[in-house]
């Protein structure tokens, strides 16, 4: 009997290590679990919802009708689009093939050219106004497509705008600043100290052209320094530009998305000798990429570019324009999209791909500091399973949890 009882109890301890180690094994496969993703694809301009693997979630239009432009919500249980053939409406349809059209506000007189989501139930839609300015017209959505949505809650304008979970307000990359409501949050100046390199500077007398040293190289003539100084640039292009500008202030040029600045000041008015200052900014053409998603009711994210790479801003929009953290976004080619889908993961969508890419943001005594994990880079086609049958396809946009 002594011998039986020793016998079992290494077998017990056994069976208890065991379960041990399944709930060890368990628990690190669900903390290395990346992030779910569902897609949106078309198939002979039918509409699927598709899982990373290829299996079908959904079959969500079978008509053969081509759409101008296609938006998953972050969720991933409706879908707008814009039908081409009549893009003064967009239409929202679910997962159960449920779909209704709201036709454009009797106060707009353009067409939807892109719809996309902000939030769950925050549908944009935007139009065209301007050769770098936008009307983006934002709706509640919420629930199922059953009804036609209201009148738009909100409308703004600017190179690219947002609105927050809620639909509560809206931010807007407007130039070199980022605007919530009417309120500026965040400014960058392209030519601030620190954010500019001075790579030449040229005495030029009145009437007379100096050729700046180095490459490229720029041919400033000093035209006049009567109620400030007009200065004409020849670029090495052939072509030139010319401005009046107070002693001291910045002419900005953008060369093959190169950004400069000359500053010409007022050195001897007798003379009539001016300095002339060439500066190269460390930010590329434009500092924003044209892209904007709020990550909760409080923060604006934004990509800023400089030549050097990209870093992600989170503006508080309660906050003054330094009221940023940053960081850094391991990608070169300009974003055209980003959403945050949750505050901790954010996909996002260049000309050559899709991603997403997890978002922490951690507190201590020295301050919040943001932390941008590694990309997981989501497909533009898919091969999916269809009711047709096996094929390639593809992907018009991701959303992930």
């Amino acid at each position: 009997m002594t011998h039986m009882h020793l016998g079992r109890r290494p077998v017990r301890k056994l069976h208890g290590l065991l379960a041990l180690w399944v709930t060890c094994v368990t628990s690190a496969s669900a903390q290395t679990t990346g992030p779910v993703c569902t897609a949106v694809a078309s198939s002979n301009n039918a509409l699927y919802l598709v899982s990373q693997s290829g299996s079908l979630v959904s079959q969500l239009l079978t008509d053969s009708l081509p759409k101008l432009s296609v938006a998953i919500a972050p969720e991933a249980n409706k879908v707008a689009y814009i039908p081409s053939t009549d893009p003064q409406t967009f239409t929202i349809v679910d997962t159960t093939g449920r779909a209704v059209t709201t036709t454009l506000p009797t106060s707009l007189t353009s067409v939807f050219t892109a719809v996309s989501w902000d939030a769950q139930n925050v549908l944009k839609a935007q139009s065209h106004v301007g050769q770098t300015t936008d009307m983006f017209s934002f709706y509640s959505a919420p629930g199922a497509a059953t009804v036609s949505l209201q009148e738009p809650v909100n409308i703004a304008t600017g190179e690219v705008c947002a609105a927050p979970p809620g639909n509560n307000g809206t931010a807007c990359i407007r130039g070199n600043t980022v605007v919530a409501g009417d309120k500026v949050v965040y400014s960058e100046n392209l030519f601030a100290p620190g954010s500019s390199t001075v790579i030449a500077s040229v005495s030029v007398p009145v009437g007379g052209t100096v050729a700046s040293p180095g490459t490229p190289s720029f041919q400033l003539q000093v035209l006049s320094i009567a109620e400030g100084v007009t200065l004409k640039v020849g670029l090495p292009t052939g072509n030139w530009i010319q401005s009046r500008v107070v002693s001291g202030a910045t002419i900005p040029l953008n060369l093959e998305d190169i950004v400069y600045g000359f500053v010409p000041t007022i050195t001897d008015v007798i003379k009539g000798t001016v300095r002339v200052d060439v500066l190269q900014s460390a930010f590329a053409a434009s500092p924003f990429d044209p892209a904007i998603s709020w990550r909760d009711g409080a923060h604006i994210g934004v990509l800023e570019r400089k030549l050097t790479g990209a870093q992600l801003l989170l503006i508080n929009r309660n906050g003054n324009t330094s009221s940023a953290i940053v960081g850094a976004f391991n990608i070169q080619e300009p974003v055209i999209a980003l959403n945050f889908d949750t505050p901790s993961l954010l996909v996002f969508k260049t000309l050559q791909r899709f991603g997403v890419v997890p978002v922490t943001i951690t507190t201590s005594a020295n301050g919040a500091t943001l932390v941008l994990g590694a990309i997981t880079d989501l497909p533009l086609s898919i091969s999916a399973t269809l009711p047709t049958g096996p094929a390639t396809v593809p992907v018009l946009g991701w959303s992930c949890q």
